[in-house]
């Protein structure tokens, strides 16, 4: 099947363009009814999904392609992420220079490409990768300000009254009627501004009613009424920040604060404007009939129209899509927390939500489909379940019938002295006041059983239910639960199955019992997995608890459930947390503030979580540095450096940042987190303030050095080479953020070591050379001099290279030192006063590498190299073996994953080295 359509992507949401209907309605009157037989995909429902982990089929070596863009802006939404600001220019730049578009008419794509051509801007994709951010944001803006390009477009037809409508645009700066001309071009009839708008309805199911502020009526019909209701709503009250004058709870609010209102489901509540303005985003304040008033959070209601309505309201549904963005910023990012390092990481409220009504909680529909359910899996894993209520399964394991079927059968083989009810049932799940005397699951062992007693002990220690044994503390029961479950895998479904019980309607006489028991359970989420038996249902429990903002501890959840996702992406935490992170955790306080070093001794302070793995901070030290692509954020590493240690190896990616640090703070060693460019494989990217002074100062020592110069023996250096040498000494003065001409003492420290030993230039004539340059450079700010300066190098062969001091065994007599450079080239072998390449292995003729240590304890690194028919083994005697494969190993992956990019592969990880010893 060839798909010829583009399917359009938003907040994972699916809807269809223009090209996905096969036909577009007739002017009628009255909404045709439904084709009977014949499935119209405007039928077609979608459901989101959250994110799995399990093993998945998909297609391959297909002839379409699935295309994810930026569809429709919210009123007054800016672009502030350079990297979602990229990802929309790259968008419209590749619509502008397409054929065709149908977003845009002819005449607008040609005033695009001539603002593309005059910002330097052009098709290829190299030319978006270097646009500036300004050029870019202008672009974007451009785009905005057509009328269709980021609308979303729904097939419509006006009747009688606007015979020529064929589809409603709804954009961020109003609603358009729309006409395809014969071409194919999309014409707009009508423009109506959101301030226009009064009311919007759907009085049946594919009619949607404008009621315009001037007194009029526009009645437009669409098989999608009740999604254009939604957004125009939405988007009205963005547009206008009109507040509502009535609006009507979808759900009870009880509290017993005295600045706060409560009130029921269904319950008219009427808005006082004047207090609502300047509240906190998320909040209104309003009167009941009773007369009570108070503040109440908005996600519990929903708007009305401006008068008192007649008769109706608005449903549960749509309240949840009118109301979603009014959400507290408190939500949204993280409160610091005294002087401490730390600092306390509230659950990030959801963006802007674009599905639509029947998707607009998607997440939370998936969640009440019935499945999985703890009270199904006690049912048929528990203990006591298993032995008192007979439970029905097959030779497999797998349950007979529905549970309404076992209900029957148990009632009909009781009678009447039958003792069995599903609130029996319940209470296995739920929160009990003193400790189990067997296990909840039907364990294999006594030892297990005696564990789990234990265990559950603990947990209740730990939550403040049970009193504490003598000199016990909150970390020792952390430590035995902790220290069982590595030790006894079995366990751990039992201990997550304890604290689900123990936080399922708590109703301990501890008031903090339940919040510290759901963070005990985000302790416990980043260490250990659970069996494949338990893990739908317990990450069921966790996001029917995490995506419903009611639940009083929804925010923990969130957490329980991003670390327990993190523990099956990545294995799980491998040491025990320290007391203070215990602590910490214990008191509300989810992530620490860690400091990464970068080059030069730049510092940067980042909330590190238990479950924070290297990945996610070189993503997002990456981000910063404007470095978008996967791919090229392969080139960097995180180094942990450790005082005395002369040996260093980047972190894995996989590695948990708090596992290393943990270890080595209990050590008593000193050591720094590095963040640096390891691999140079993609160009430099110069516009980048912060980019420019990593690299620069990554750089720079190696030039001084000398060994990014190449001399050969007993020739002078060219003149182009000379002038280089000296602009970068001037460029180096000024990127000291000097503004005096560089004396004879300051330019011996600007200039590389060999050009100072040498004596075809005298230092008199590099002083001149120096000095002559200088002019140029007053005018540079210090970041400018040092991008002009890594402009220069890196037009030199030996620029983006990695050094090494090896050792190169030709036969069991022939020994040679030399420089072994790694560069995007290959492997070089350098002379090592001249740098001249004495022999090179292109990386596409490695075919593997191997780690040989000789009983004296010296290390070899032997590189197989050629082909399939010719192959030579050539060994090198270096301390930095494991350094030296793992950057081989690296530029290869690196390599073919940007010849599958290209070709639209997806190549896999290779796998080169072995040690012997």
């Amino acid at each position: 099947c060839v798909m010829k359509t583009r399917v359009f992507f938003y907040a994972a949401s699916f809807l269809g363009t223009v090209e996905d209907c096969a036909e577009f309605l007739q002017p009628v009157d009255e909404a045709p009814p439904p084709a009977p037989v014949v499935r119209a995909r405007d039928n077609l429902k979608t459901r989101l999904y959250p994110p799995s982990n399990a093993p998945y089929i998909t297609y391959t070596k297909v002839e379409w392609r699935i295309r994810i863009r930026k569809e429709v802006f919210q009123p007054g939404e800016q672009l502030q992420e350079p990297q979602a600001l990229h990802l929309v220019f790259c968008q419209v730049v590749a619509d502008a220079f397409a054929p065709a578009c149908i977003r845009l008419r002819e005449d607008e794509a040609a005033r695009l490409r001539s603002l593309c051509d005059s910002l330097g801007v052009g098709p290829a994709p190299e030319s978006r990768v270097r646009a500036p951010v300004q050029a870019q944001r202008s672009v974007v803006e451009a785009a905005r300000d057509l009328p269709l390009y980021f609308s979303r477009m729904f097939p419509a037809s006006g009747g009688r009254q606007l015979p020529d409508v064929h589809l409603v645009a709804v954009a961020h700066s109003g609603l358009r009627l729309v006409k395809r001309d014969p071409p194919g071009q999309l014409r707009v009839l009508e423009t109506v501004r959101f301030e226009d708008i009064a009311d919007v309805s759907a009085a049946r199911p594919r009619t949607l009613q404008l009621l315009l502020r001037h007194g009029g009526w526009m009645t437009i019909y669409s098989p999608k009424a009740g999604h254009i209701q939604a957004l125009v709503r939405r988007f009205v009250m963005e547009g206008t920040q009109e507040v509502p004058e009535y609006v009507q709870a979808v759900a009870d609010y009880v509290t017993t604060e005295s600045t706060l209102l409560s009130f029921r489901e269904g319950e008219l509540i009427r808005l006082i404007r004047q207090r609502c303005t300047g509240l906190d985003k998320g909040w209104l304040f309003g009167v009941t009939d009773t007369g009570d008033s108070g503040l109440f959070p908005c996600e519990y209601v929903a708007p009305l129209s401006s008068a008192r309505p007649h008769g109706h309201s608005a449903s549960p549904a749509s309240a949840a899509v009118a109301v979603r963005d009014m959400r507290s910023p408190i939500d949204q990012s993280p409160a610091h927390n005294g002087g401490t390092t730390w600092v306390e990481a509230k659950d990030q409220a959801d963006g802007f939500d674009e599905h639509s009504i029947e998707q607009s909680n998607g997440v939370e529909s998936h969640m009440a489909d019935g499945k999985h359910s703890m009270l199904q899996y006690a049912m048929f894993n528990f203990r006591e379940s298993l032995d008192r209520y007979e439970v029905l399964r097959d030779q497999n394991g797998s349950f007979r019938g529905s549970l309404k079927m076992l209900e029957d059968l148990k009632t009909s083989k009781k009678g009447k002295d039958s003792d069995w009810t599903w609130k029996e049932l319940a209470q296995l799940i739920k929160f009990s006041k003193s400790p189990i005397k067997a296990s909840l699951l039907n364990l294999e062992s006594p030892e297990l059983n005696k564990l789990a007693i234990e265990s559950f002990l603990s947990v209740m220690r730990y939550m403040g239910d049970y009193p504490m044994s003598k000199n016990q503390s909150e970390v020792d029961c952390v430590y035995s639960i902790l220290v069982s479950c590595h030790k006894n895998p079995p366990l751990r479904d039992e201990v997550y199955c304890q604290i689900i019980k123990q936080t399922t309607s708590n109703k301990s006489s501890k008031p903090d019992s339940c919040q510290r028991g759901w963070r005990l359970f985000s302790i416990v989420a980043a260490y250990f997995d659970c069996s494949e038996n338990l893990k739908p249902y317990l990450f069921k429990f966790l996001e029917a608890a995490a995506y419903d903002k009611r639940r009083a501890y929804h925010g923990t959840a969130m957490v329980c459930l991003q670390n327990l996702r993190k523990t099956f992406k990545y294995g799980g935490r491998k040491n025990v947390p320290s007391i203070e992170e215990i602590a910490a955790i214990s008191a509300g306080r989810n992530s620490k503030r860690q400091i990464y070093r970068l080059p030069g001794g730049t510092e940067r302070v980042i909330n590190t979580k238990s479950t924070t793995v290297v990945e996610d901070i070189i993503d997002e030290i990456c981000g910063i540095l404007g470095v978008r692509g996967s791919t090229e954020m392969d080139e960097f590493s995180l180094y942990c450096i450790v005082e005395g240690d002369p040996l260093t190896m980047p972190l894995s990616r996989e590695e948990y940042i708090l596992d290393v640090t943990t270890e080595l703070i209990k050590n008593g060693h000193v050591f720094y987190l590095i963040f640096c460019r390891s691999v140079w494989f993609f160009p430099l990217r110069l516009d980048n303030a912060l980019y420019v002074e990593l690299i620069f100062n990554q750089v720079a020592p190696d030039y001084l050095e000398g060994l990014l110069l190449v001399q050969p023996q007993g020739r002078r250096l060219p003149d182009p080479m000379l002038g280089d040498i000296a602009r970068i000494a001037a460029l180096l003065h000024r990127a000291a953020d000097m503004q005096h001409v560089p004396s004879k003492d300051e330019v011996k420290y600007l200039l590389p070591k060999p050009v100072l030993a040498s004596k075809e230039v005298k230092p008199p004539h590099w002083v001149d050379l120096v000095q002559r340059n200088w002019a140029d450079m007053m005018a540079l700010t210090n970041t400018e001099a040092k991008a002009q300066c890594l402009d220069i190098l890196q037009r030199w062969p030996l620029f983006g290279s990695c050094f090494f001091a090896v050792k190169w065994i030709r036969n069991e007599n022939v020994t040679a030192e030399h420089i072994l450079a790694l560069n995007r080239e290959g492997i070089h072998f350098l002379d090592v006063v001249t740098h001249e390449s004495v022999w090179m292995y292109p990386f596409s003729e490695v075919i593997s590498t191997r780690k040989v240590r000789a009983e004296d304890g010296t290390l070899f690194l032997d590189m197989k190299c050629g082909n399939l028919m010719v192959q030579k083994i050539t060994r090198i005697q270096t301390d930095q073996a494991h350094e030296i494969s793992r950057l081989v190993r690296q530029y290869i992956n690196i390599q073919q994953s940007h010849q599958g990019n290209q070709h639209g592969g997806a190549p896999q990880d290779v796998t080169l080295s072995r040690n012997l010893k």
